[in-house]
């Protein structure tokens, strides 16, 4: 049996360190250039999701129903004349409920 040293099991040779620093820095600089790209990708989602769900322009339809809305209730008219069912407008039905309760009021502690 010849030995002759040139299959021992081990690496002879250095890490050629020039490889590994390069192979690293160039790790590195994939990975910050990654992490930018997708907080910039995912600032931009956010700013078009913010657009479009508060700084985008309302809709004409939304924009007539709460006119219509308005309307109602701040104007007088009669809803079912047979059940003496009537629409007054909320200031008025605010202040009718407080006179009401200032009268309850009364009454209680008058008796």
């Amino acid at each position: 049996m010849k030995d002759s040293g040139k299959n021992t099991g081990y690496e002879k040779r250095d890490v050629n360190i020039a490889s590994i620093l390069k192979f690293g820095i160039l790790s590195i600089i994939v990975i910050v250039a990654v992490i930018l790209f997708t907080r910039d990708y995912y600032l931009s989602v956010k700013e078009d999701m913010i657009f479009q769900m508060v700084l985008e322009p309302e809709s004409l339809v939304l924009n007539e129903l709460r006119k219509q809305e308005m309307e109602v209730i701040h104007s007088y008219g009669i809803i079912d004349q047979k059940q003496e069912k009537f629409n007054i407008p909320i200031e008025k039905a605010m202040e009718i409920i407080v006179s009401e309760s200032n009268m309850d009021n009364n009454n209680v502690e008058s008796e």
